[in-house]
């Protein structure tokens, strides 16, 4: 999925990138607490998802 530039400029998006920059954050300062191997292994696949998702506004490198 590849978001134009008026898709990055909506305002519904703006506020859906606002918000899981907040919940990255979140999930980051979790991520720095003692944790089990299971615990850290399942937070790391969600910050790897929200990251993901993330980069669909960011714009993508021109490969020649």
């Amino acid at each position: 999925m590849i978001l134009t530039e008026g898709d990055k400029l909506n305002p519904l998006w703006i506020s859906i990138e606002k918000h899981y920059a907040a919940r990255l954050e979140e999930l980051r300062s979790k991520n720095d607490a003692p944790l089990t191997e299971l615990e850290t292994a399942s937070l790391r696949g969600r910050i790897a998802e929200v990251k993901a998702f993330l980069s669909l506004g960011k714009d993508k490198p021109i490969i020649e």
